[in-house]
């Protein structure tokens, strides 16, 4: 997902959350309303209400941090996998949020002036659950959905998505489709079928998640995270990989990974997922997801690369990770990251996720563009 919800894997039993598990406590993040356990992972106090935090300076860094979330999902506590569209001055957040009727992963939208008031959308299911734009479909591919994108192609919206059936890894792993709006809220699905689905003996065997596509050049360009947990597939890891397309709909792989751990940044060992992309000054810019071995923090790196396919120069640092005494710290860190520059300043949504108490927030901070660090910067391995 754009967030994993979980994290489990046989990397190391807990490196990135597996398909079924990832819904299951994501769900039960809103049973947990009903039974009224509002507590975060150190103290047994709730976390921020959303909407209530100051910015806070961070010592000795430019970074500036919202110490409470600045989204909880149309449910108290149940968002995941922000992912940012701008469009004629408006904000528009799509997130994971659960279908309620059934008890399902679906795809919901917030809107916003200025990226930190956010309201639901009104849309047609408020029956399965507000803000709602796409539901799975019962006993099909994509019963359960999660990590969507939304990108605007002339008057239309294309929402990518990940999507499984009920019973997920490793039986039903995780495959991308597409549905498309006119408006940005009622989305039509583009084929029954996923736009891209697991290569055998593939970096992306046993998934696809965290779907990511620019227009470039009269392409489309996609990368995404490809999952591979079996040696006598591939080899075992979490990868960033990458997909062409003419029309946005049928898409060919690319041949080798855009991105692999990389065995000089420790925070890479284990893989690397979650991707985002942002065109900045002449570079584009991916920022990723890391930490995902077992008890680690998960935290968000940045590589910046003349294409969204690199190649990329890795900044040696992760760019943002949780800070001590604020509520990011009391879950599995900052993951799942989406960005924007605006007037000199890069700003990032990400996902906390409180496991213990099934708690998911989207977090928010900022610091001054272009971003600095790169002077020990390490250069993609190639495979």
């Amino acid at each position: 997902m754009r967030g994993r919800l979980n994290d489990n894997s046989p990397l190391h039993q807990t490196p990135e959350t597996k398909s079924q598990m990832r819904l299951v406590y994501f769900l039960l993040s809103v049973l947990s309303l009903l039974v009224l356990l509002p507590c975060d992972g150190v103290s047994g106090r709730p976390p921020p209400e959303a909407g209530t935090g100051s910015m806070r300076h961070l010592a000795e860094t430019p970074l500036r941090k919202l110490d409470a979330p600045v989204r909880a999902g149309p449910f108290p506590r149940t968002s995941g996998d922000p992912a940012l569209l701008i469009d004629n001055g408006l904000y528009r957040m799509y997130l994971t949020s659960p279908n309620l009727k059934r008890m399902q992963g679906g795809i919901a939208l917030s809107t916003s002036t200025d990226g930190q008031t956010w309201n639901v959308a009104d849309t047609a299911s408020k029956e399965e659950g507000p803000g709602l734009v796409l539901v799975g479909r019962d006993g099909d591919w994509d019963e359960q959905l999660e990590t969507a994108y939304v990108l605007k192609v002339n008057d239309d919206y294309y929402l990518y998505y990940c999507g499984y059936p009920k019973v997920g890894w490793p039986k039903n792993p995780g495959q991308i489709g597409l549905a498309i709006s006119s408006d940005g809220i009622n989305f039509v699905r583009a084929s029954e079928f996923p736009v891209l689905a697991p290569t055998p003996g593939f970096f992306d065997a046993d998934g696809l998640y965290s779907p990511e596509v620019v227009l470039r050049e009269g392409r489309f360009e996609m990368i995404y995270a490809g999952h591979c947990y079996d040696s006598s597939k591939c080899p075992i890891g979490i990868y960033i990989l990458g997909a062409t397309s003419k029309d946005g709909r049928s898409w060919t792989k690319r041949k080798e990974p855009v991105l692999s751990p990389h065995p000089a940044l420790r925070w890479t060992a284990n893989g690397v997922a979650e991707p985002a992309l942002l065109k900045g000054d002449e570079l584009w810019y991916m920022f990723i997801t890391g930490g995902l071995g077992d008890g680690e923090q998960r935290v968000i790196g940045v590589a910046r690369g003349p294409t969204p396919f690199g190649p990329w120069q890795i900044r040696r640092k992760p760019l943002l990770t949780a800070t001590e005494g604020m509520y990011d710290s009391w879950g599995n860190g900052v993951l799942a990251p989406t960005a924007v520059i605006e007037n000199g300043t890069l700003r990032i949504w990400y996902l906390t996720s409180f496991e213990g108490q099934d708690i998911h927030v989207i977090g928010y901070a900022e610091l001054p563009w272009p971003i600095d660090g790169w002077d020990d910067s390490v250069k993609a391995p190639k495979r």
